[in-house]
């Protein structure tokens, strides 16, 4: 007589040949639902720690190269009324930056003696150091906003004369609209991240695997079929299990990459809080330099500057044009100078009677 063993007193090795080595199925997929929809969550979370994610790397990096090209060029115009710049200018420079600087006097002179409305400017004052990943904090996106104020205020023609370039909209377009980004982040959720009424994890998991990858679904084989015999549904099975698989790893190597391009726009924006940081300083102080030239009421510049900022510019103005006058005479005396000499020189030139035969 033949005594069988009990099912549960089976060898390791006889329950893989029979076939049963998958086991109690609810305690071995029941955690990987949970980390699937746990790797969800977690993906929905990094993707909103972007704080600008409209916004390419190189959208930042262009806005940035134009604000410093903006800064650059106003720079380069205010120091030409410096001191000590007089003399390397050309004479019709001289003269046009000299008349610029005369009105531009009387007009500050006017501006501060006017009393019924005060000087205000320190209210922008942008000091963003950094941006930090996810939302920004009250106080930077307060910066943030007066700052897209004031540069969206100060970019037409009235203000920046001939420094309207073709390309100074657009760019000032994308800049005002990366500002309105940082301060309010678009947020992105995933579908089936969170439970909605009485839709379970796991039919959210499984609509949105319908959603976003079909083809994905159509490899795993949609529902069971139950005419196939336990062989062929465990093969199935298996073709899921590496189907899966695969598109972990992809998302995986997809989600590394975008770590690094995070950390990437992270040092860019770090670049643009830099650039941000001068505009309005060096703004500022081209339009005081330029109001003389500026056609219609300049009060409302009073709003964005201080009363030190506009004494500093006329004094400096008043320095440039004692200084361009002085220069103007030296070069009318070197020319009547060299007038006179060359008359001398030609007529020693002139023969003599006694020289002639």
């Amino acid at each position: 007589m033949t005594i069988q063993r009990p099912a549960e007193a089976m060898e390791p090795s006889d329950l893989t040949t029979a076939g049963t080595i998958i086991g109690d199925t609810p305690d071995l997929f029941k955690p990987m639902l949970e980390s699937f929809q746990s790797a969800r969550e977690s993906l929905s979370e990094e993707l909103n720690t972007d704080p600008a994610p409209d916004f390419t790397c190189k959208e930042i990096l262009d806005t940035t190269t134009w604000l410093k090209s903006i800064v650059g060029a106003m720079e380069e115009h205010s120091n030409a009324f410096s001191k000590g710049q007089c003399s390397g200018i050309d004479d019709a420079t001289l003269q046009r930056n000299q008349a610029l600087a005369r009105e531009t006097s009387r007009q500050l002179t006017l501006l501060l003696a006017d009393k019924s409305k005060p000087f205000s400017g320190s209210k922008l004052e942008c000091q963003v150091v950094e941006f930090v990943k996810d939302a920004q904090c009250q106080e930077i996106r307060q910066n943030l906003a007066d700052f897209e104020k004031f540069l969206d205020h100060f970019s037409d023609s009235k203000w920046l004369g001939s420094f309207i370039a073709p390309e100074f909209a657009n760019e000032k377009e994308i800049a005002v609209r990366l500002l309105k980004s940082l301060q309010n982040p678009v947020k992105r959720e995933l579908p089936g991240c969170k439970q909605q009424g009485d839709v379970n994890a796991t039919t959210a998991v499984i609509a949105t695997i319908k959603v976003q990858a079909p083809l994905l679904f159509d490899e795993l084989g949609g529902s069971p079929d139950a005419k196939l015999s336990s062989a062929m549904q465990l093969e199935r099975l298996a073709k899921m299990a590496e189907a899966l698989a695969a598109a972990c790893h992809k998302d995986a190597t997809a989600r590394a990459q975008a770590e690094q391009e995070l950390e990437k726009k992270m040092r860019l924006l770090k670049g643009f809080a830099e650039a941000m940081h001068d505009v309005p300083e060096v703004l500022r102080r081209f339009f005081l330099i330029r109001s003389g030239s500026i056609k219609g009421s300049l009060e409302e510049l009073k709003e964005w500057v201080t009363k030190e900022e506009a004494d500093a510019v006329h004094m400096k103005l008043e320095e440039f044009r004692d200084e361009a006058a002085e220069e103007r005479v030296l070069r009318r005396l070197r020319t009547q100078s060299h007038g006179s000499t060359g008359s001398w020189e030609a007529i020693s030139l002139v023969p003599s009677d006694a020289d002639e035969p």
